[in-house]
């Protein structure tokens, strides 16, 4: 452990923070049918299921009469089960990727989806509160949404992930994926590129590195989310920005690890951050505003995770700039680079000569409160 620090100082807090977003599913779940949350009640109607297809909004009416309080739970329940599906793989669960940690590095983590997707959520939050920062400081405005109904403001933070991810990245990145997948093997089978776009290229044999329609999607995909944010009412122009690079970031994750992880990355920008700061409002720890009130901030939730955020994204910064030097230095057996003698326990998913975009020997196995 001693002949590498910042890879476990980075893990431990990657773990510290899965700890975290268990925590949120309870006291999100508590927060949101907490009368004093304010705003609609749990028992208004919801009469549309508020859809996003290949990047347009796609109200589809709904059969029957629900109220936004089911609407919740079933969101809810859906992320929860997508968070599990992505601490048990694609590759390796969390418990067997830590244990292989020590021997295959940076290789173990990128085998489970919640490691990755832990590491990666910090540093590409500070990143986007810092171009926002600068933005505003420049004169672009970014804008935010009203804090006018909490409740409902919540109900979108859980259900966002979900629908935005499948209008975004499934129907855009997914689909471009399938039919790359499709057009080489002539299979049905191919459809699994909309769960996990990489194992089903690389299962179909495709160089990925020779499809630029794939890094043209990943872009537009990007600029499409970008946009939205700001055509879809509140936000200023300067949220394209900040939008179309966490946009980028989601689909490569969407691509390396498939749609839980993305979603599970999505729902940390949504869901889990304002878990804790609902928490704090039903206990009187903000003003009418939603700012902290100062003599009783050491007892908000929403301001440790605040603090937990960002020493683990400076972390990761700093974990990362330092593979960096030693790869300039030219250093063999680099933090990030898995021992020659080992390998991840996966099928062998290469393509003829080609990779799936991350590894060419071990088949794919290799990256403020924010509404995106």
């Amino acid at each position: 452990m001693a002949k590498d620090p910042l890879l476990y100082a980075v893990v431990s807090t990657a773990l510290i923070l899965i700890g975290t977003m268990a925590l949120a599913f309870p006291i999100g779940i508590f927060s949101f049918f907490e009368p004093s949350l304010g705003g609609s009640t749990s028992a208004s109607p919801i009469n549309i299921l508020p859809l996003i297809i290949f990047g347009v909004s796609s109200p589809i009416p709904l059969p029957f009469t629900a109220n936004i309080g089911e609407f919740f739970l079933v969101s809810w329940a859906i992320n929860l089960t997508l968070f599990v599906v992505a601490l048990s793989g694609p590759w390796r669960g969390i418990i067997d990727s830590l244990k292989n940690i020590r021997r295959d590095k940076g290789l173990a983590i990128y085998a489970n989806s919640g490691l990755t997707v832990a590491i990666i959520f910090p540093p590409v939050l500070l990143l986007a509160v810092f171009v926002e920062y600068i933005l505003n400081i420049s004169g672009v405005p970014v804008g935010s949404l009203p804090n006018t109904d909490p409740r409902s403001l919540f109900l979108l933070d859980v259900f966002a992930p979900l629908r935005e991810e499948i209008g975004f990245r499934v129907t855009l990145v997914g689909v471009v994926c399938f039919l790359i997948a499709y057009n080489a093997t002539r299979r049905l089978s191919s459809l699994r590129a909309l769960w996990h776009p990489s194992r089903a290229l690389s299962d179909a044999g495709v160089q990925v590195w020779r499809q630029p329609a794939l890094y043209g999607i990943v872009v537009l995909s990007a600029v499409v989310f970008g946009a939205a944010h700001v055509l879809g009412g509140g936000w200023e122009i300067g949220k394209f920005f900040s939008a179309a690079i966490v946009g980028i970031v989601l689909a490569i994750v969407y691509f390396t690890h498939g749609f839980p992880a993305a979603v599970l990355l999505h729902w940390s920008f949504d869901y889990y951050q304002s878990s804790f700061a609902y928490f704090d409002q039903i206990r009187g720890l903000t003003d009418s505003s939603g700012n902290l009130i100062p003599s009783v901030a050491v007892y908000s939730t929403q301001l440790w995770i605040s603090y937990l955020l960002l020493a683990a994204g400076v972390l990761t910064y700093i974990y990362f700039a330092a593979i960096f030097l030693r790869s300039l230095r030219g250093r063999k057996g680099s933090t990030f680079k898995p021992s020659q003698t080992t390998s991840v326990p996966v099928h062998n998913e290469v393509g003829s000569g080609g990779t799936d975009g991350v590894s060419g020997t071990s088949a794919e196995v290799q990256s403020c409160r924010s509404i995106f």
